[in-house]
């Protein structure tokens, strides 16, 4: 059952949301991994609806949706990166999971999309262990459902999106092949399993174009969403990028992206034969699972819109 956040909640949901990072950051350090910042604002680039545009001494500019524009800047220093960083998405969706300001912890190194998502795997299993070991009374407080980790195994389930379009149809819902998994779909499918699992290979779209396509299937790609079980659906993802500038050119050219909108995103791509991939885990949202919480925005005092009382 999920918990009614009171202000009486409000420390133990901090003192979480602290342990977390620190478990994360002390997994991620000890793998090798190098924190940086990016920029917070970047050049237009499209006219996506969910970009936050300002006026930047009379240009163009957007908040960051991501490290993603930066990320080969970084990695022609070292061979892996992540950071922790506010990130921002300008729609007004009417839901207990969407934030139009949001934390990410974002990874990124040279490696394959298998490789990546054994990565994200043991970086969650690292941070839920560590938190159930050391936060009991925090837990026990929220009644977290990860107070009980006796299922959770890696590697973590795989369901393609070929096999859950499929499985939702057999459901009875009414979903075509290359729509998108609703919140609603996702819980469903969440019923399957006791554990985090992963949706992968996604088709080719305005979301995706930017990811490595299966050889064998031009239509799918690298990519892969990380749901929580109990209905919380999507916490995080992986994605394996392209690494060859004149497709990245060609996939955005493709997409519509006006050419001076293009150039400068270009600038920042080298081509590489060696594979990049990505990871990005939503603080509140895997705080949402964590802390057994109806609403996303009592993760946080930075989630509040203007003039919200805190919880």
């Amino acid at each position: 059952m999920f918990v009614n956040a009171t202000k009486s909640h409000l420390k133990t949901v901090l003192t979480i949301r602290a342990k977390v990072l620190e478990y994360t950051r002390d997994w991620l350090d000890k793998d090798g991994f190098v924190e940086i910042q990016g920029p917070v604002l970047f050049p237009a680039f499209s006219e996506k609806s969910t970009h936050f545009m300002v006026n930047y001494f009379g240009r163009r500019a957007f908040l960051s949706a991501g490290l993603a524009p930066y990320s080969d800047t970084f990695l022609s220093m070292f061979n892996r990166i992540y950071t922790v960083a506010p990130t921002f998405r300008a729609e007004q969706i009417k839901s207990k999971r969407h934030l139009a300001e949001y934390w990410r912890i974002e990874a990124c190194c040279i490696c394959d999309f298998e490789d990546m998502l054994s990565i994200q795997e043991q970086l969650l299993t690292h941070t839920l262990l560590t938190l159930s070991s050391n936060c009991q009374k925090e837990l026990a407080e929220l009644n977290s459902p990860i107070a009980n980790l006796t299922r959770l195994k890696t590697p973590f389930p795989r369901l393609t999106y070929d096999k859950a379009i499929e499985q939702l149809q057999k459901s009875g819902l009414k979903v075509a092949w290359g729509e998108p998994i609703t919140e609603e779909m996702e819980a469903q499918l969440a019923n399957l399993y006791g554990q985090p699992f992963f949706i992968t290979h996604y088709p080719l779209n305005a979301e995706t174009v930017l990811y490595r396509t299966l050889p064998d299937e031009s239509l799918l790609t690298y990519s892969a969403d990380l749901l929580a079980p109990q209905g919380y659906g999507e916490i995080g993802a992986c994605n394996e990028l392209i690494t060859k500038k004149a497709l990245i050119e060609q996939r955005l050219t493709e997409a519509g992206i006006a050419p001076e909108d293009k150039k400068w995103y270009l600038q920042t791509k080298k081509s590489r034969i060696t594979p990049q991939s990505i990871i990005v885990v939503g603080l509140e949202r895997i705080l949402q699972w964590i802390c057994n919480l109806y609403d996303i925005k009592k993760t946080n005092v930075s989630s509040r819109k203007f003039g919200d009382e805190l919880l």
